[in-house]
């Protein structure tokens, strides 16, 4: 019995030796990694009232000179140039299928008038030679008489019907397209046709022109590219963008079918600035952004505006100094670092 409560408590005894040897391996360990992080926490972090947020447009990032050259992180100077200002609008092709339709039935209810004004002109002319038939010793019966003026009166009423019907007919097409198709007899045809195609172009919202483009390109997603000249204002505006709509026309292609959405580019007005080359920027968050170098191991990461191409590519950047120091190779490894996790205090408080 003694010797059975000897065994056991030597297991016990073991046991408790061996849990603490592990308890004493770990926190040995623990301490080690601590003082490891937290000296590469002293030469890596930097003070907090000179870290950037990673979402805002004047996020610092810190790389060593050597690290550097390592890299292959180039930086030149910005060179001033001119850019002319794009705004870019929303273009739907839209189907002249409908257009097609109003313009057949307002040239019907034209046509139709035409006719009944001639048949009036003619039932008129009878009417009168009937009246001096009659009045010359009624060398005419009175019930003739009335037959014409019966058929006068009804022709009256044929024209006013016709009138009304074109009058619709017309006022419908501009509700839906505008007046100015009605004047443009060769523009109608040609968009019936399908030889060219009318397009409804809406800027975004919160924008107004007070002067309406006389031309503006058009750009599709392959790279295509043709002129598109100015109809009209639209009569009503598209309801998903909900900005102000103008019609334009366009020759027609075989990537502005009925119904394509493509991107119209209005030209503005003149701006000077520093030309970023399309080398120079990184993608991030919706946006375009480039590094300034602000120092010998710092770069500050500022949005590049899109509304100023520059001629050549890349873009016109107004509010940079000629001369900026811009990082021309290199920009996505600065990305990159900029959003590594930021290194944690030996206490594991961020604060």
């Amino acid at each position: 019995m003694n010797i059975d409560r000897w065994l056991r408590l030597d297991r016990i005894t073991v046991i408790i030796a061996a849990l603490s040897i592990v308890a004493l391996a770990l926190a040995v360990g623990l301490w080690l990694a601590l003082t490891r992080e937290g000296g590469e926490a002293g030469r890596t972090q930097r003070p907090a009232s000179q870290e950037g947020s990673r979402a805002d447009a004047q996020a610092v990032v810190w790389v060593e000179p050597e690290d550097q050259t390592r890299s292959g992180i180039e930086v030149a100077p910005a060179a001033a140039a001119m850019g002319t200002e794009q705004l870019r609008a929303y273009a739907t092709v839209l189907d002249p299928v409908r257009l097609t339709e109003l313009t057949n039935s307002a040239a019907a209810a034209r046509a139709q008038l035409t006719a009944a004004q001639a048949k009036l002109a003619a039932s008129k002319a009878a009417v009168e030679r009937t009246k001096a038939l009659y009045r010359a010793d009624q060398n005419v019966s009175l019930a003739a008489l009335q037959t014409a003026q019966a058929a006068y009166d009804a022709d009256e009423a044929a024209v006013a019907t016709a009138r009304a019907q074109s009058e619709a007919s017309e006022a419908i097409e501009q509700q839906e397209f505008g007046s100015e198709l009605n004047g443009q007899p060769e523009l109608s045809t040609a968009l019936t046709t399908r030889r060219s195609v009318l397009l409804q172009v809406t800027v975004p919202p919160g924008v107004w022109l007070a002067t309406r483009p006389a031309s503006l390109e058009l750009q599709g997603d392959a790279g295509q590219r043709t002129e598109a000249r100015f109809v009209s204002n639209a009569t009503h505006t598209d309801p998903k963008i909900q900005g102000q709509s103008m019609l334009y026309v366009a020759p027609a292609n075989e990537w502005l079918l009925p119904g394509a959405n493509v991107m119209a580019v209005i030209a503005g007005d003149p701006r000077r600035g520093v030309i970023v080359p399309a080398t120079a920027v990184v993608s991030w968050q919706g946006r375009i952004w480039t590094y300034v170098k602000t120092g010998a191991e710092t770069f500050r990461r500022v949005a590049v505006p899109q509304d100023v191409p520059a001629a050549d590519g890349g873009w016109i950047m107004p509010d940079l100094p000629a001369g900026s120091p811009i990082v021309v190779k290199g920009a996505e490894l600065l990305l990159s670092q900029e959003l590594r996790p930021l290194p944690q205090s030996a206490g594991g408080n961020n604060d």
